[in-house]
C-alpha cells in the first residue's frame, strides 16, 4: 500500500474532521475520493439515463399506465443538461442505438440540486427526448440522500399507438455505479456521480 501524500491526507483529514471526527460515513471510513464525490454532492449531482428496447413488443391494445407518479419537485430551469461528450453512458448508449436485437430510446444526462438528507423528482420528458420513431416517454425519476441514496423510477414507454407500458421500481443505489432496472420489453441505465 502506497502512502497518501502529504496534501491528500491533510484534505482527507479537513474532510474527516468535517464529517464529524473520524470520517465515518455509512458505518465504513469515508476514503479521500468518496470524501470529494460527497462534498462536490453537498451542492448537486449529476444523473444520466439511458432507456433502450429489448425483448419483445406484446400485442396492442395493453395499457399498464401508473396514475400514482410522483409529482416534479424540480423545474426544467432547475436542471442543467449535461454536454454529449460528457456523458459517461454515452458509450453505452452508441452500442444500444447499433445493436438490431435492442434500440436506443432516449439518452441523456443533467446536473441536479441534491442536498444531504435530502431529494426531489424530476420528470424524465424534462431531461431526455424520445428518438425520432420510437414513440413517447414520459414518467419521473426521483433520488433521495440520507443514509443511503434511494432511486425511484417510473416511466412510462408508449411506443405504438393503443400500447403504453409501465416500468416501476425503487432501489437502493451507490454513487458511480451503472444501474440496470428492466421491464419485459424496455430498460434503463442510471448513473448517479458528483459532478466532473
Amino acid at each position: 500500500m502506497h502512502p497518501m501524500p502529504t496534501a491528500q491526507r491533510r484534505r482527507f483529514l479537513q474532510q474527516s474532521l468535517a464529517l464529524g471526527g473520524l470520517g465515518l460515513a455509512a458505518g465504513g471510513l469515508v476514503w479521500p475520493e468518496a470524501a470529494q464525490a460527497q462534498e462536490a454532492g453537498a451542492a448537486g449531482l449529476v444523473m444520466e439515463l439511458v432507456l433502450f428496447r429489448q425483448g419483445s413488443m406484446p400485442p396492442p391494445p395493453v395499457d399498464e399506465r401508473n396514475e400514482t407518479r410522483p409529482a416534479p419537485t424540480f423545474s426544467r430551469e432547475q436542471l442543467t443538461p449535461v454536454p454529449a461528450a460528457k456523458l459517461q453512458l454515452a458509450s453505452i448508449a452508441a452500442t444500444l442505438r447499433k445493436r438490431a436485437d435492442y434500440g436506443l430510446i432516449a439518452a441523456g444526462g443533467w446536473w441536479m440540486p441534491a442536498p444531504s438528507n435530502g431529494g426531489g423528482v424530476v420528470a424524465i420528458g424534462d431531461v431526455v427526448t424520445a428518438l425520432p420513431g420510437v414513440g413517447q416517454i414520459g414518467g419521473s425519476l426521483g433520488l433521495q440522500r440520507g443514509t443511503y441514496l434511494t432511486l425511484s423510477i417510473d416511466v412510462l414507454w408508449a411506443p405504438k399507438e393503443n400500447l403504453q407500458l409501465v416500468m416501476s421500481e425503487k432501489r437502493r443505489v451507490k454513487f458511480n455505479e451503472h444501474h440496470y432496472l428492466d421491464h419485459e420489453s424496455f430498460g434503463a441505465i442510471v448513473l448517479v456521480r458528483a459532478p466532473a
